[in-house]
């Protein structure tokens, strides 16, 4: 009688995979918020009378696979990015800064995130 044993070894068989991988998106994950955010910063460089305040509250929160870019406790949040008070237009425009960021980000974040994840796969090879 003949007996054959398959032994399958290497970092797909032993977690060490899984591992990597979840750490490099983590961390990937978080470096396009803190990107993203450097670049929300640098965006309101077109404020008529820039004060430092609107930048200085902005920040990154991550929880669990999410990472968000949040304008803090801004009393004027709305009606700087859209222009708009109790759903009227005003006279200023509005910068939509959040709303330009984010189609920024969707334009890169998959190009960006293999990039990132590139290093983390390679760790695996």
């Amino acid at each position: 009688m003949a007996e054959v044993t398959v032994t399958f070894k290497g970092p797909l068989f032993d977690g060490t995979a899984d591992m990597i991988l979840t750490t490099g998106m983590e961390q990937t994950r978080r470096q396009i918020a803190e990107e993203t955010l450097t670049d929300l910063k640098q965006s309101t460089q077109v404020f008529r009378n820039p004060t430092g305040t609107y930048e200085s509250r902005l920040h990154t929160e991550h929880a669990g696979f999410t990472s968000k870019v949040l304008p803090g406790d801004l009393p004027y949040i709305w009606w700087v990015e859209t222009g708009k008070r109790r759903g009227e237009q005003t006279r200023f425009p509005g910068y939509y800064l959040f709303k330009q960021a984010r189609l920024r980000l969707e334009a890169t974040v998959q190009a960006r995130f293999e990039a990132g994840m590139r290093p983390w796969i390679d760790k695996i090879r």
